[in-house]
């Protein structure tokens, strides 16, 4: 019988984090049990983080040996303060967010910096009590790859650092922070055992801005299915709906199309007396940014501007609606989001529902759900086209000549698929045994 793996877990994004960044590290350590590994999780305390969804795998989660260390970052708080104005009294949550803003770029790489610095020393006792044999950890933000890299190099154990999304910088155009987390993600990437990531432009991107990194074992891996939940919801014919939960990145997802495009099926709909309704879920931010758009519009009928939800209340309205919406951004200076997969696109396959993706010409995110048939691309500044392939989705979207809703169409995004390729590599890390699956 194969002996038990051990694998700690290094990463800031962690359930009950709300955030999708936190998907990739919590669903594999509650998956790799099944393949002979025993995952233990060094993270942040839970009131750490800007919103929380405590309902997201709660109950797999109790079984699993979890690590939490307060933050103590006045600039992570500051994210948390601006998006819950609540937390702190007004002027006394003004007055730090303003202190935190100016100070942050003295930070040595990132806002997580003083609890990878307070993390140090725990970890050195998780490594002493319970001798992994791997290390991982997801970016960003890079604080967890880099308190992961330290802990490898002390305790001797081979570390996989995780991409889930990468900066291209151009050296000549750095500011002196960017200069200092450049310098401090050469230093990891070359000097790790393994590198993970979750889109295929990523390597690349390493590659180019750190040639000796490509002497580095890597493995694509992509993120993955949830395991399928019956909700017994079915799209209500009577009024199709349009679905889209998440943010938009200060402007980086551009959604002016798509509005625009939501102004011409509706005079469409009107005339043909069929109802729709977009809903956007999403926190107050972005709420407020939509909100004056779709007034000016005149389309408070047909839009619906609703709060996030928990995780497995958005599976259920997943499943609920007619058409499901991905916005991909625009790449934004040193940040590559045109080449980012969001998790999103994943729980989306598993609704079984009709997708429509909109974002740069480029995305590959479209790539992806055009490739397996789940739905359609079209570019976000083609207002026309994106109210054609509504119209065209909304009708008979689930109708096999325009959409493949059958679960094989996306097998190889199963988790009994993609898995076996993690501990396959993790295996490779540490001697080439063969996973162990129950």
């Amino acid at each position: 019988m194969t002996a038990t793996k051990k694998l700690l877990i290094v990463s800031p994004a962690f359930a009950p984090s709300a955030i999708i960044g936190a998907k990739r590290a919590t669903k594999l350590a509650v998956a790799i049990r099944d393949y002979g590994w025993e995952p233990h999780i060094l993270t942040v305390s839970s009131g750490c983080h800007p919103k929380r969804d405590d309902s997201y795998y709660a109950k797999e989660l109790r079984s699993i040996a979890i690590t939490r260390v307060p933050c103590r970052s006045i600039w992570q708080f500051r994210r948390k303060w601006v998006m819950d104005r609540s937390v702190a009294p007004y002027l006394i949550g003004q007055a730090a967010r303003l202190i935190a803003k100016i100070t942050e770029t003295t930070l040595p790489y990132d806002n997580w910096y003083p609890w990878a610095h307070r993390a140090y020393r725990t970890g050195i006792d998780l490594i002493r009590e319970h001798r992994f044999d791997l290390i991982w950890s997801t970016a960003p933000p890079l604080s967890g790859l880099h308190l992961a890299y330290r802990l490898g190099k002390v305790g001797r154990i081979p570390v996989v650092v995780d991409f889930r999304d990468v900066r291209r910088s151009s050296v000549a155009r750095q500011t002196r922070a960017q200069k200092r987390f450049s310098r401090l993600e050469k230093q990891i990437v070359e000097g790790c055992a393994g590198i993970t990531y979750a889109a295929p432009v990523q390597i690349d991107a390493l590659h180019d801005q750190y040639p000796r990194s490509q002497s580095i074992r890597s493995r694509l891996i992509y993120n993955w299915i949830d395991d399928s939940e019956d909700f017994n919801s079915v799209p209500d014919t009577n009024c199709p709906t349009i679905l889209y939960g998440g943010i938009l990145y200060g402007g980086a997802r551009r959604i002016d199309g798509f509005i625009s495009a939501l102004k011409r099926i509706q005079t469409e709909c009107e005339y043909q007396k069929k109802p729709f309704l977009f809903r956007f879920l999403g926190f107050d931010s972005e709420l407020s940014l939509l909100r004056s758009r779709v007034t000016a519009e005149g389309l408070e009928d047909v839009v619906s501007l609703e709060a996030a939800v928990p995780n497995s209340e958005f599976k259920r309205l997943c499943r609920q609606a007619s058409v499901l919406l991905v916005v991909i951004g625009h790449n934004q200076g040193s940040i590559e989001h045109a080449g980012a997969i969001p998790a999103k696109v994943y729980e989306y396959f598993a609704a079984k529902r009709p997708i429509l993706v909109i974002g740069p010409r480029d995305c590959e995110a479209g790539r992806i759900v055009e490739r397996v048939r789940r739905g359609v691309f079209v570019p976000d500044d083609a207002p026309e086209a994106i109210a054609q392939a509504l119209l065209r989705l909304l009708s008979n979207g689930a109708s096999s000549q325009v959409v493949d809703l059958r679960d094989e169409a996306v097998r190889v995004f199963t988790k009994d698929y993609i898995l076996p390729q993690i501990v396959t590599f993790f295996d490779d890390m540490i001697g080439g045994h063969e996973p162990s699956q129950k």
